[in-house]
């Protein structure tokens, strides 16, 4: 019984959501409402859980099978644009650097890529 409350209020509240934001104007400034799609990706983002930032980074390390204190210039920038986050999480290890893309909503591993300095200044 409590479940079925929960998911009464829930799904009040983003029906509440969805006609507040389908009555702001666009960023474009103009008067359009919001369209279904528009609609469902709202909720769908609504609905996700965000990792924070340091849940990022131990994604990255895990990833990358490093320990922390192993770690050199840890970086962490927050990227958003239109209805997604992204962690950029850029570390080195020796002269190795990380950089990683997080995906803010599901934690999961966008890209990654590593450059290792070492061979570059080998290479000469």
């Amino acid at each position: 019984m409590k479940a079925i409350f929960v998911k009464v209020l829930v799904l009040t509240a983003l029906s509440a959501i969805i006609i507040l934001v389908s009555s702001i104007p666009s960023f474009a400034a103009s008067s359009e409402t919001i369209s279904t799609d528009q609609h469902r990706s709202i909720i769908s983002y609504l609905l996700q859980q965000e990792i924070s930032s340091e849940q990022a980074v131990k994604i990255a390390y895990n990833h990358a099978g490093v320990d922390r204190q192993d770690v050199l210039f840890p970086q962490v920038e927050v990227h958003i644009s239109d209805e997604y986050k992204t962690y950029r999480v850029k570390f080195y290890i020796g002269l190795t650097e990380y950089t990683y893309d997080v995906d803010g909503a599901t934690g999961k591993i966008n890209s990654f890529e590593t450059v290792d300095y070492g061979d570059l200044c080998s290479a000469r």
